[in-house]
């Protein structure tokens, strides 16, 4: 099965009125060349042979690409409408108002290492302009009524009162009791193609009760099913059932559990301990508990995060992202803010906001892990930071979807496989997120400016320091290489959760002279 092209062209150039063909014809290059680079780089650091990863992957790379070449196009657009009106990208969330989901949409590239970093198998391209977050459309979120014997809920709602009272409304003028129905929240796409399209004997046999007319609008975030919904002042995390990079969206009885469960453990310990460290909560959430939809149609609450007027939370990804007021890094605006506040030169500024970051981010993983037993998947999507006034000031991760667990205390649900009996799977997930996926990537960045070994000297000092307080059973500093998780490999042999990794060069030990991943 080969992608229509002339069908996403098409839509592009309908879509981005001003664009010439031919700079379509130029930025589809470039996504092109991209995509060919990742697949030829995870080719080569999983060492895998004798296979025809273009073949065997056709549809979801060709989509990554076409999709690639889509958000290059917004990033011209943006550029050609907004370089040169705004000193920078602060400046210009100021100007427009807006929170720190735009900072989730700003992330043109995606997942910095993924071939299949835009894949959406199963969107046709206008519904990828209409709900990928990088074309900051607003997108709706349906209720969905279901019997309450036939949902599972945990945690809190957090729907308010206002929107309570217009559902209670509508169920009086239906002659129905608010009482017997619980409330799960359905991305647009889900109730379009999955529950209208396919499964419309749950509406037609009373078991459901979507209400449309009640929808609300909700900010796409780099996560695209995950929506910010103003009006809630949270985060609704929807299921789709479409493939993205290399998994299907959905949201398991397994998720909703554990991810409110183990976002309340992991907050109590932060809040005790961890100065400036914290979680981004899930809430609460719900699944219709009928096979086979039970994570095709469920939700999970999310907790905003709480921000001053003067600060700024962002995605960590959108810092090693281009701004489109500047064409540099998002990073480097940030670091020119602490130049102008502070009065120091670029590599006194780069250091201190590595330091501060790296400080953060290494308590809220390698320490925890370490002291707990938790090790949380805190890589760039994963994470938000809050700069004030450029500097890190608290850090903030979410998700509970990937970690491991060597805590047999702690009572998850090990459906989805989070708890281990080996120290080593705790840190190959610190390894593979939150060095490789995380700081290693920034450093990438920063080290074009500045010494990159300078760098790496910070992250070892505070790993240095936390081992000296707690002996680990392995340590990473001594280790000649890292694992790191093989994202291609999985995906070309359909692994699932038996993951497989490759290794790169240790540049964290100490006779290590590198820079960059190896």
């Amino acid at each position: 099965m080969s992608l229509n092209h002339s069908e996403y062209k098409e839509t592009a150039l309908k879509y981005f009125r001003d664009v010439s063909e031919s700079k379509y014809n130029e930025l589809f290059e470039a996504a092109k060349a991209d995509i060919c680079n990742r697949v030829i780089s995870c080719e080569q650091l999983e060492h895998i042979e004798n296979t025809n990863t273009w073949e065997v992957l056709h549809d979801e790379l060709e989509q990554s690409v076409q999709n690639l070449t889509f958000s290059l196009l917004q990033y011209h657009v943006d550029h050609q409408n907004y370089f040169g009106r705004y000193e920078n990208i602060f400046e210009f969330v100021n100007a427009f108002k807006m929170k720190d989901y735009f900072f989730e949409q700003s992330v043109t590239l995606g997942h910095a290492t993924h071939p299949m970093t835009k894949t959406k198998l199963g969107f046709i391209p206008k519904e990828v302009l209409r709900y990928a977050p990088e074309f900051r459309n607003d997108v709706e979120v349906i209720p969905l009524l279901c019997r309450k014997e036939d949902v599972v809920s945990h945690g809190v709602n957090t729907i308010p009162k206002s929107f309570t009272a217009q559902l209670q409304a509508h169920m009086e003028q239906h002659h129905l009791n608010i009482d017997d129905y619980a409330l799960i929240w359905l991305h647009e796409w889900q109730y379009e193609h999955y529950l209208r399209k396919r499964q419309e004997s749950l509406i037609d046999t009373g078991i459901v009760l979507p209400i449309p007319s009640l929808k609300v609008s909700g900010k796409p975030l780099l996560s695209f099913r995950s929506l910010h919904v103003p009006a809630f002042d949270c985060v609704i995390k929807t299921a789709v059932n479409a493939q993205a990079t290399s998994a299907v969206r959905n949201v398991s009885m397994a998720s909703v559990t554990n991810g409110m469960l183990l976002s309340d453990y992991v907050s109590k310990i932060f809040e005790r301990d961890y100065p400036n460290c914290f979680i981004q909560k899930d809430l609460g959430g719900a699944s219709l508990n009928i096979e086979p939809h039970q994570n095709k149609l469920s939700c999970i609450y999310r907790e905003s995060i709480p921000v001053e007027s003067n600060q700024y939370a962002m995605v960590a990804a959108s810092l090693i992202t281009k701004s489109f007021i500047t064409d540099q890094f998002i990073i480097f605006e940030a670091i020119e803010m602490i130049m102008a506040h502070q009065d120091i030169n670029f590599e006194t500024a780069a250091l201190k906001f590595f330091e501060s970051y790296t400080s953060l981010l290494i308590d809220a993983t390698y320490r925890l892990m370490l002291e707990h037993q938790i090790s949380l998947e805190a890589h760039m999507q994963n994470t938000s930071i809050v700069l004030e006034q450029g500097m890190p000031a608290r850090i903030y991760i979410r998700d509970f979807g990937g970690v491991r667990i060597k805590n047999p205390s702690i009572p998850v649900d090990n459906t989805t496989g989070l708890i281990t009996d080996s120290f080593q799977d705790l840190l190959n997930v610190f390894t593979h997120a939150v060095l490789y996926n995380h700081l290693f990537l920034i450093i990438d960045v920063l080290g074009k400016h500045i010494d990159c070994t300078e760098l790496y000297e910070v992250i070892r000092k505070h790993i240095q320091h936390i081992n000296m307080l707690m002996t680990p059973e392995i340590d990473v500093l001594q280790m000649d290489r890292l694992p790191i998780k093989s994202l291609l490999k999985m995906r070309l042999f359909d692994d699932g959760y038996s993951y497989q990794y490759a290794t790169i060069r240790n540049p964290l030990k100490s006779e290590a002279e590198v820079c960059g991943k190896q």
